[in-house]
């Protein structure tokens, strides 16, 4: 039996640098699953960029959409 649960780094690009820390990026990214971690770049500001979480997806539940 196959789970429905699959692991997945989310990007999010172009966020303003008082949302790039991990209470604000988790809640973000619980739109798309459950958070695990943010990658190092993120939680140490060294790439502004984008920010990377670690996330838990239902791959059974219904997609955000515009």
């Amino acid at each position: 039996m196959r789970l429905p649960i699959a692991p997945a780094w989310v990007r999010f690009p172009g966020l303003p640098i008082h949302l790039i820390h991990r209470d604000a990026l988790y809640t973000i990214a619980s739109e798309f699953g459950k958070p695990l971690q943010v990658d190092r770049q993120t939680a140490e500001h060294s790439r502004l960029t984008y920010a990377q979480v670690y996330i838990e997806m239902d791959l059974l539940q219904e997609s955000i959409t515009d």
